[in-house]
């Protein structure tokens, strides 16, 4: 799937979450209770208007 853009948000090491727009906050929030336990997680933004474009 094409991307514009790629946004990294946060850098990490553990896992990686994908979030756009609406859900960046709510991720950003998880992913600093995870980092307190100790598991790092990056984070993506993907930066694109709308989905619907990218599937043919």
């Amino acid at each position: 799937m094409p991307f514009r853009k790629l946004n990294t948000v946060r850098e990490g090491s553990d896992a990686t979450l994908v979030a756009n727009l609406y859900y960046l906050n709510k991720v950003i929030a998880f992913v600093n209770k995870l980092e307190k336990e100790g598991i790092s997680v990056k984070i993506i933004d993907p930066n694109v208007k709308n989905f619907n474009n990218y599937f043919a």
